[in-house]
């Protein structure tokens, strides 16, 4: 008995009478559309996209920049702003003069016995600023690649609007830095003001680089620079990309993270660079807070081009970047040559490579539903379709089984 009677004879069995519904004559599934020329436009617009949002997070970067350069000092800004003269004058906590206002934190109090070690080991506390400063530009480097790599936005908005939440609130408000604190030109942001080459600070002289480079002689201690108290701006973004990799798979990354950050926190209160209610509240906004802007970032990474050449639709997903980026690569250092020339030449090889019409790639293998790769020839597809109709059960599971056939055989024709 042939396989085409043999499954027809199943069919029957069903209580099926018809190989294929009637409405389908009248309704054919559309084929699979060709690139056009506004595969092109669509891969403009995904750069495009990418401009934008640098061209916005740099101008609020360079907003927020200023205010922790300057915090403490709102009547400055407002006059600055507003070019009027205002009476009295700014408290500029964060200019080097060492404040103690009193306040009271049982953080400090349970971390007394560090802050007196660090403060008798300077070494030691540039090498625990310069270790925490790294750990810092890697949770720096994971946003980058899940934003420009996965082409998901939600992780850099929530890390942004955590960032505009502290600003707003370092200006309305700005608690004094402790009298005990301990400065170092290796912590983050002073790492940044030295980079930058703040006004009147040696960042060369520090107990560390004093001790590397084996001069003789105690450094003197780094001055107060200024920097935003009220949050801790270390906590939240920690907290932020801890928890997107753990829900999105990395499990034992985001544990690790969260360990780190609890060493981060002991630190951060043994120096006196933030209060309790600073590193609490950098917690909250992470985990709180700053979910609508999650959500904004969401539908912002769904912005795509549309098989009509239009913005909004999904005719190019956000993984055709990733296939773009790979094909740039491997067209520059030869690797689509040298698998090529290693076998790489079957119709099926050759689109997964983007090569000869219609570009191929991952999309067109998706495309083939859910017999997977290697169904070029009718065997291996009758072979599928036999496996399948031993668990079909009812009308409904027949006709959407004959329907996904169709559209096979259909792609099949048009390949």
């Amino acid at each position: 008995m042939s396989d085409f009677r043999r499954a027809k004879k199943v069919v029957k069995a069903n209580k099926v009478f018809y190989f294929t519904p009637p409405s389908l004559h009248h309704a054919p599934l559309p084929s699979p559309p060709h690139p056009s020329s506004h595969s092109h436009r669509a891969h403009l617009w995904i750069l495009w996209r990418d401009v934008l949002f640098l061209f916005t997070a740099t101008l609020l970067l360079r907003v927020l920049y200023y205010l922790e350069a300057h915090p403490g000092d709102q009547v400055s800004l407002i006059e600055d702003v507003l070019s009027v003269k205002l009476s009295g004058s700014p408290v500029r906590s964060g200019s080097g003069k060492e404040n103690d206002y009193g306040i009271v934190d049982s953080g400090f109090l349970l971390t007394r016995w560090l802050h007196g070690y660090l403060e008798a080991n300077p070494i030691v506390n540039d090498s625990c600023a310069f270790l925490n400063t790294l750990f810092c530009a890697g949770i720096g480097y994971y946003p980058l690649k899940i934003t420009f790599w996965d082409a998901d936005y939600t992780l850099i908005f929530r890390c942004l609007a955590t960032q505009a939440f502290r600003g707003f609130c370092a200006t309305f408000t700005f608690l004094p830095v402790s009298s005990e604190f301990l400065p170092s030109y290796y912590d983050w942001p002073e790492a940044v003001h030295c980079l930058n080459s703040m006004e009147g600070v040696d960042c060369s002289d520090s107990a560390l680089s004093r001790w590397w480079t084996g001069r003789a002689g105690e450094a003197d201690k780094p001055p107060v620079m200024p920097f935003l108290t009220f949050f801790s701006g270390h906590v939240a973004i920690t907290v932020i990309c801890a928890n997107h990799m753990y829900i999105n798979g990395s499990k034992l990354g985001g544990v690790m993270m969260h360990l780190v950050n609890c060493l981060q926190v002991l630190r951060l209160l043994a120096t006196r660079g933030h209060y309790s209610i600073d590193l609490i509240m950098g917690w909250v906004v992470a985990v709180y807070v700053t979910n609508p802007a999650e959500r904004l970032g969401r539908y912002y990474s769904k912005f795509d081009w549309d098989d009509k050449g239009g913005v909004g639709g999904i005719g190019i997903r956000n993984s055709s970047k990733r296939d773009m980026a790979k094909k740039v690569y491997e067209g520059i250092t030869g690797v689509r040559d040298v698998k090529l020339g290693i076998g790489y030449q079957s119709k099926d090889d050759l689109a997964a490579l983007g090569v000869g019409e219609g570009g191929g790639g991952k999309g067109d293998a998706k495309r083939r539903g859910s017999f997977g790769e290697g169904t070029g020839s009718v065997k291996m597809l009758v072979a599928e379709v036999k496996s399948q109709l031993e668990h079909v059960r009812g009308k409904d599971e027949m006709i959407k089984l004959l329907r996904d056939i169709q559209g096979k055989l259909m792609m099949k024709k048009n390949d």
